[in-house]
């Protein structure tokens, strides 16, 4: 580190609440001792002007005593490597943040949780690199986020997304991450920002226990900035070394606080938005920056790429996993259908042929479908069959989403491969709990998404289990039924109507009964 450090460029910001060896899961990690090995390992050399500052938050184990030690060493020019503040409890890491910004010198700053750990050498310098070439206004940078066993955590965050916000690139491996790109978001752990722009926005919204980096991280793009993904720079987090933490924020009643304060200051759910209502609100601000991925005709554009519905039948007769898929739906469907004259509907029904199978099995089913050329085509199609009860029905969509059909029509809804392509899910999701009678079910069957896949052309969004876990809950409309397959090919979900406010937990998989 060099010895010019009379003003800092970068302010490292460490909010510190129990990261102690004490308060980790088996008592034997310092998680707070390990972050500062890291910037001391990372940072020696670097020509970085840089100013590390803790913030003590009334802690209860040995992370304080931890901080104070390192604040007693040097770096090799001599200067002390950090400063310690030491704080009342408050519980919020958005009045800690703002404190340490009083404190804080740097024309950029670098929130890091206390649980981290820094891989890349010199990587203050990088950081500074990339605000310095002022690329597109960037306001904020995030570094790639590794899980301790070595896979991606996060390469960025999507928000404003049909899968609500979830984490880009997942499960994969580093090597597959070869690019900076710009996102909605990156995560809070190793957020780094222009000063310029924190204060424009006037810093953290002290009303939010979590999520922080989301609420101002939005503020700032709503002033013009951009917010990056930076890949050559990597860390560890390793939250799942951490025991419960006794504050507020880490209940299930605190993270369904800072739900519904997002939603009542932006007007959304972030982990289930109704695109249309979001278009609706900023559609004109910096939160819908990215417009090909809320673009209601991606699955038109989709569907007018597909053969003519007859060439898909004939194509069936020989395609063994759409045959198999197909006997999955109408399995699932009539035994979800026990009632004597109970409707279904399968929404987006494509050319046709899982209505017609259904049907010839006997049940009372129709489709609807947002292209005239297939409602048509699979009208003609099952016209020219003959059906135990009755012909099922094809319904032109109105709107890419609604279904032309009064309250309440249907004990049944099935969405099978059309949550992964249409524009709104959340949308189609509430015009599915519309159209589903009293005590109605609603039926999901979507392709699950390979760890490998990163970004998929516009117009294809598919799921992993726990992001369609999240949506599906946190539309408050459903219910899991009595089967859900989360690790499955497909992905299969049972949902029947919520019958009151849906349970806030920290992404918790609903309890499975077969």
């Amino acid at each position: 580190m060099s010895s010019n450090m009379h003003v800092p460029d970068l302010s490292i910001l460490v909010p510190n609440f129990n990261n102690g060896v004490r308060s980790s899961r088996d008592r034997s990690v310092d998680l707070l001792g390990n972050l500062m090995e890291s910037l001391h390992r990372t940072l020696a050399d670097d020509p970085a002007r840089v100013e590390i500052i803790i913030a003590d938050d009334g802690s209860t184990d040995d992370s304080l005593q931890t901080a104070r030690e390192w604040s007693a060493r040097k770096w090799p020019c001599g200067r002390p490597f950090c400063r310690v503040d030491v704080l009342e409890h408050s519980g919020s890491v958005s009045r800690v943040m703002n404190h340490l910004l009083a404190r804080a010198s740097g024309r950029l700053v670098c929130k890091m949780d206390g649980d981290i750990v820094c891989l890349t050498p010199r990587w203050a310098s990088r950081i500074i690199g990339i605000f310095d070439s002022d690329r597109d206004r960037v306001g904020v940078v995030g570094p790639m986020q590794l899980l301790p066993d070595g896979t991606v955590h996060a390469a960025g965050d999507w928000l404003v997304h049909p899968r609500g916000y979830h984490h880009v690139g997942q499960g994969c491996a580093p090597e597959q991450v070869d690019a900076a790109w710009e996102v909605d978001h990156v995560m809070g752990c190793f957020w780094c920002a222009r000063r310029e722009a924190v204060d424009q926005v006037g810093g953290f919204d002290e009303s939010i226990r979590r999520g922080q980096t989301v609420d101002i991280g939005i503020r700032i793009r709503q002033h013009g900035w951009t917010v990056m993904h930076e890949p050559t720079i990597r860390f560890e987090h390793h939250h799942v070394n951490r025991g419960f933490r006794d504050n507020t924020a880490d209940t299930p009643l605190g993270l369904a606080d800072s739900l519904n304060t997002f939603r009542r200051t932006w007007g959304f759910c972030r982990l289930a938005p109704d695109l249309e209502e979001v278009l609706a609100l900023h559609g004109t601000n910096g939160i819908c920056w990215n417009r090909h991925l809320l673009d209601p005709t991606s699955r038109s554009r989709w569907l007018g790429q597909q053969p003519p519905a007859l060439q898909q039948w004939n194509q069936f007769v020989h395609d063994t996993r759409w045959q198999a898929e197909s006997a999955l739906l109408v399995e699932r469907a009539t035994a979800m259908l026990q009632r004597p004259g109970a409707r279904a509907i399968q929404v987006g029904s494509g050319c046709g042929i899982q209505v017609h199978l259904a049907a010839l099995g006997g049940m009372l089913i129709d489709g609807a479908e947002e292209s005239p050329d297939l409602v048509r085509d699979a009208s003609e199609l099952s016209g020219q069959s003959s059906y135990p009860s009755q012909h099922p029905r094809f319904i032109l969509m109105e709107d890419h989403t609604r279904v032309p059909v009064q309250d309440g029509a249907y004990d049944l809804v099935i969405l099978s491969g059309i949550l992964e392509r249409h524009w709104n899910p959340v949308g189609l999701l509430k015009e599915a709990a519309r159209i589903m009678g009293h005590g109605g079910s609603c039926l999901v069957i979507t392709e699950p998404r390979p760890d490998d896949v990163i970004h998929e052309d516009a117009g294809l969004h598919r799921y992993r289990a726990h992001e369609l876990n999240q949506q599906l809950r946190h539309t408050g409309l459903f219910q899991f039924g009595r089967d859900a397959s989360f690790g499955d090919d497909p992905l299969v979900m049972e949902l029947q109507a919520s019958p009151g406010p849906i349970n806030h937990g920290h992404f918790r998989r609903p309890a499975l009964t077969r």
